[in-house]
């Protein structure tokens, strides 16, 4: 059984849906734990929903997302070829707020953020690519 994935999505309307399907098929196969595969799927749907969104704006592009186990941990690295986009960067959103006077939008990396235990950013070339972990993912 290997324990690493790859699968590469064209940008469009299925394109969350085929991520999803591709976490929930490991997760099955690898026997990821249920709150750790939701969390997993959860990081996924936010990073993909924000790069067609903002790297592809509705436009033709690519996502591939690679998936693995290492000890008890899953990782996953989403990786897009749009404009330089480093999402570690954004500040938290203010929660504390009343919602009338919060900004709009920044939720999702936000949530990326509490679903995962490592979330990391780096720049190859003309690619973006987003690391995430859940440790502890597998009993």
């Amino acid at each position: 059984m290997s324990r690493n994935r790859t699968i590469t999505l064209q940008a469009g309307p299925k394109t969350v849906a085929a991520a999803l399907d591709f976490v929930a098929d490991a997760c099955r196969e690898w026997g990821v734990t249920q709150a750790a595969c939701f969390k997993l799927s959860l990081a996924v749907d936010e990073a993909v929903s924000n790069i067609l969104r903002h790297a592809y704006q509705g436009q033709p592009g690519h996502i591939e997302l690679r998936m693995g186990v290492k000890g008890s941990d899953v990782w996953i690295e989403l990786r897009d070829w749009g404009p330089f986009f480093d999402p570690t960067t954004v500040p938290e959103p203010s929660l504390q707020a009343p919602l009338e006077k919060r900004e709009v939008g920044g939720l999702g990396i936000h949530l990326m953020r509490q679903a995962v235990d490592e979330l990391v950013y780096r720049r190859e070339g003309d690619v973006n690519i987003l690391r995430m972990v859940k440790r502890g993912a597998l009993p």
